[in-house]
């Protein structure tokens, strides 16, 4: 008696721990939480998922091995694995899906007919803020195409008129989706399905949900909003249906026994706020211009219109096609340039006109200057520019070499987005040729006079004792004596 008791007890004890492992298995709605991050970028729909291109987020990846029950309408992976790929914006939800392990490729459907669970596929299935109860969440249908246009069917609550919620989306939807391939991926799709009229509708539920009508069109993307989520796969489709209870898998926190977005979603998508973007970084020059640029020093107007410095002439040297000079006035002192510390001749300008301002580029000149003061015109516009394409100056009058350039305009207002300058250093100026230095001629003697040739004969006469002119003197001497005697007497 005693052990038949404890046999029962035992048989008991071993009851309540299989019901306890049944119940703690089924997973609960919301039961697994994914914060989806935001974007700012949207994404490129091209059939390939490329790192950090939904905002970073990991994928949900499911693989008959997590997020997975067994119930009704329900198949068993057989080496598949499933990834989803999802970010937002305001407007809408990015989803991407791969597939790997697919041997049999089974693609668009049958020729002319509904493709809708008749090749391989997924269903998502959406309960927005899980305000829908007792009927089927919110489904989309998505068929693999071979390098096009992504199949979409939307399917409940898509009318308010019971019987009529579902309709072919594929026009609607925009999406892309790769060709089968053995090796690797063997799918990749992507696809933009917006918010409103797609995910935030107003419709009635199925008949039998009883038909219940809803209205979701209250509700915007924003972070913190939960958004209830159910897959299923779908693949090796045959017969008429497609799918069967061999080919279907799908996650549910219901063991698949209710047809219910309450018991169906067991996954949960928390929009998180988009990072703040990056700011955009601009490198100048920017038009990609091949040749010789001139880099200098910004010269003009330091300040515009608005009087900051945003649109003054620094605007149009940074690279940046949006932002542009913006001069005070039209014509007179106010332009925008660069100073180049030396003398070059231009080869090339490239201008980039103001976005939605094509027209305000007629009669811009290109003028060149020495002194800042005096300015010689190389070229004028005569029509009007060509953004978002630059326009290529290659031919310029008075092209002599100047220290200083700049963009001016006395016909229209001058605004402009960027301008580069190419070029090459003017040749240097010829320097005079050094003159010979003049040989000095010996100056000539002057003629001589006779008296100086006498003279001169003279000086170079030897010192000799001339005796005629001594004798001549003592002659005197003696007749001076004679006539002094003879008075004395």
């Amino acid at each position: 008696m005693k052990n038949a008791r404890k046999l029962l007890l035992a048989l008991l004890i071993a009851i309540v721990m299989v019901f306890v492992c049944a119940v703690s298995a089924m997973a609960t709605p919301g039961e697994f939480n994914f914060d989806i991050a935001g974007t700012s970028v949207p994404t490129t729909l091209d059939g390939v998922i490329s790192e950090g291109e939904y905002a970073g987020n990991a994928p949900i990846v499911v693989d008959g091995s997590n997020y997975y029950s067994d119930g009704s309408w329900v198949g068993s992976f057989k080496g598949e694995k499933y990834s989803f790929y999802f970010t937002w914006d305001a407007d809408n939800l990015y989803v991407g899906v791969t597939v790997e392990g697919d041997t049999t490729p089974s693609q668009n459907g049958p020729e002319g007919g509904d493709w809708f669970r008749a090749g391989d596929m997924v269903q998502m299935g959406f309960n927005p803020d899980y305000q829908l109860q007792d009927c089927h969440p919110i489904i989309l249908g998505v068929g693999f195409t071979a390098d096009k246009q992504v199949q979409v069917r939307g399917d409940a609550f898509r009318s308010t008129v019971d019987g009529e919620q579902t309709k072919d989306i594929t026009a609607e939807i925009p999406g892309y989706s790769k060709a089968y391939s053995a090796d690797g991926i063997n799918y990749c799709a992507e696809l933009a399905i917006p918010w409103v009229d797609y995910i935030f509708v107003n419709g009635v539920g199925r008949s039998s949900d009883g038909a219940p009508l809803y209205d979701l069109t209250d509700l915007k993307a924003a972070g913190g909003l939960e958004i209830g989520l159910w897959l299923a796969m779908g693949n090796d489709a045959d017969g008429p249906d497609g799918w069967d209870g061999d080919t279907c898998m799908r996650t549910d926190n219901s063991n698949g026994q209710a047809w219910v977005a309450q018991g169906m979603t067991s996954i949960c998508l928390t929009l998180a706020n988009a990072p703040e973007p990056a700011a955009p970084t601009y490198t100048y020059p920017a038009s990609g211009e091949s040749g010789n640029f001139l880099s200098g020093t910004v010269i003009g107007n330091a300040t515009g219109w608005d009087g900051t410095e945003g649109s003054g002439t620094a605007a149009a040297f940074d690279g940046n096609p949006t932002s542009y000079f913006d001069p005070p006035s039209k014509g007179g002192d106010n332009w925008c340039g660069m100073d180049f510390g030396k003398a070059v001749v231009l080869e090339k300008v490239v201008i980039l006109s103001r976005e939605n301002w094509n027209a305000r580029f007629n009669g811009a000149t290109i003028d060149g200057s020495n002194d800042g003061e005096n300015w010689t015109t190389l070229f004028q516009a005569s029509g009007e520019g060509t953004n978002p394409d630059y326009y290529v100056i290659t031919e310029f009058e008075n092209n002599t070499g100047y220290s200083m350039y700049r963009y001016h305009n006395e016909v229209e207002h001058g605004d402009v987005a960027e301008i580069e300058f190419y070029g090459t250093d003017a040749p240097a100026a010829e320097a005079p040729a050094e003159a010979e230095p003049e040989t000095q001629a010996e100056p000539e003697p002057p003629a001589s006079s006779p008296v100086d040739e006498e003279l001169e004969a003279k000086a170079e006469a030897p010192n000799t004792f001339d005796f005629s002119v001594a004798a001549a003197v003592a002659a005197v001497i003696s007749l001076g004596g004679f006539a002094l005697t003879k008075k004395k007497h």
